[in-house]
């Protein structure tokens, strides 16, 4: 059943990828190196949410070709979710226009305990880096090899 909850914040992912594709022709790609990480219902809406957020952000603001969506797990067991785009770059976050986007992305990261970055790509675009440890059992597990737990039976 874990695998089941891990296929629905993917699906939902590949969903919003598409349909954000859909409607402003950027090229959105999605990249999850994250097999077998069981997030909490409670992560997943709020990952989703902030990558909605930023391609929402992305889809008004940057003018972009491509965008990436990246979930990835950081050295220190850390979940990292990462939206890229090849678009203006971070000036245009910075217009005095409130970009309540930012301010609701960052709020969903502290609901996580996570952290949320905003900086500017090389070479050119925007990255948003929403970083958090995961409050699964899975995520509190030491990530011993095998091979010492064994060993230590004998």
């Amino acid at each position: 059943h874990d695998m089941q909850r891990e296929f629905t914040v993917l699906s939902a992912l590949r969903d919003t990828a598409a349909e954000f594709e859909r409607r402003c022709g950027v090229h959105a790609a999605l990249v999850n190196e994250l097999l077998h990480v069981e997030l909490s219902a409670n992560e997943q809406v709020h990952v989703l949410q902030v990558v909605r957020e930023a391609l929402t952000n992305i889809e008004h603001h940057a003018h972009a070709r491509n965008a990436w969506v990246a979930l990835r797990r950081g050295g220190d067991g850390a979940i990292e979710v990462s939206i890229e785009d090849d678009g203006v770059g971070i000036g245009e976050l910075r217009s005095p226009h409130g970009h309540f986007g930012l301010a609701i992305m960052r709020d969903r990261a502290a609901l996580v305990a996570g952290q949320l970055d905003i900086e500017a790509r090389d070479p050119v675009g925007t990255r948003v880096l929403l970083r958090f440890r995961p409050q699964t059992a899975f995520a509190a597990a030491p990530t011993l090899p095998t091979e010492t737990k064994e060993v230590t039976s004998v």
